[in-house]
């Protein structure tokens, strides 16, 4: 007679046993240690209070060509802030988590290629990663971040670009754009988010490392002004080098009816013709001056907040 086994009845093989405390263990341990999450989410709330007046400017910029005639009110400059607000602290605490969490498993997992010799790794982490391993790590952290940070972004997006008095939610703007809708400028946002990611990591890292900020011996650790540099530093390095890709996707996601653009390619194609190179930065100086200090401030909140966890 038939008889079930496990999972339905029965003991289940040990091999099979073994295998899946195995998988288990495995992944508990890649992500047992809780603080750099929480040290992200705090780093994420400050970096919406800093950073959102001056990213609707940027979006503003990016999409319109220019500011309208007259200073805008610093309410209107609060446009979309909401979501943000109520989600971007929890997705940075998930960023910086994965961020460390897949750092400290490559430079485990492959100690020749991503260990570097004196490096300063983030935190107060047992291991010191090269650059390489930084980037990596940055750069799959944000990616995998990426596919939830979409629609939201394109409903601030929306919500940055309207007239005042005008507002949009996520239920409304699935309503009308559908689910697909919501992820409208996929690829740039992909890009921005994992690319830039890693490029911010670096940035931050390799500052630290020139300027001897958690030297060994150094008592770099409280040296809040070179940190608040290396983090402004790290902000800049990002923007500069991902900045077109960023252009791409708010004026994608502006174009949620498709009246404009068919696709990435369109938008890049069209942007050049019309406006040339220097569309494609149209806005960089608000970026830059928007990430100096949030940077700043989000990655030295992130670090302390880590280390003084962690000990």
């Amino acid at each position: 007679p038939f008889r079930p086994t496990a999972p339905f009845g029965g003991r289940p093989p040990a091999t099979a046993t073994r295998r899946c405390l195995v998988v288990h263990v495995t992944l508990m341990a890649s992500v047992r240690d809780w603080h750099p999450f929480a040290a992200g989410l705090t780093a994420g709330a400050c970096n919406v209070l800093v950073g959102h007046p001056l990213d609707t400017l940027k979006v503003r910029v990016q999409t319109r060509g220019s500011l309208p005639d007259g200073a805008p009110s610093y309410r209107s400059l609060l446009a979309g802030i909401r979501g943000p607000l109520l989600t971007t602290p929890f997705i940075g605490g998930l960023n910086f988590g994965l961020y460390d969490t897949i750092r400290n498993r490559l430079a485990a997992s492959f100690p020749s290629l991503c260990v570097g010799v004196g490096d300063a790794g983030l935190g107060d982490a047992p291991l010191s990663p090269n650059m390489l391993n930084i980037f990596v790590s940055g750069t799959l952290g944000g990616f995998a971040v990426c596919h939830i940070t979409c629609p939201m972004n394109n409903v601030k997006v929306q919500q940055q670009t309207m007239q005042a008095g005008q507002s949009v939610g996520l239920k409304e703007a699935a309503f009308r754009v559908g689910v697909r809708g919501l992820f409208k400028g996929y690829m740039p946002h992909a890009v921005m988010e994992s690319f830039g990611r890693g490029f911010y990591m670096v940035g931050f890292e390799l500052s630290k490392k020139c300027l001897g900020v958690d030297a060994r011996g150094g008592g770099g650790g409280m040296d809040l002004p070179k940190r608040i540099v290396c983090g402004s530093i790290g902000g800049a390095v990002a923007w500069l080098a991902v900045y077109p890709v960023d252009t791409l996707r708010s004026r994608l996601m502006r174009d949620w009816q498709g009246t404009k653009y068919v696709d990435t390619w369109d938008c890049l194609s069209k942007t050049l013709r019309e406006e040339g190179l220097r569309g494609l930065y149209r806005g960089l100086s608000y970026s830059l001056l928007r990430a100096v200090p949030v940077a700043g401030v989000t990655l030295t909140i992130f670090d302390l907040m880590l280390s003084a966890l962690r000990s």
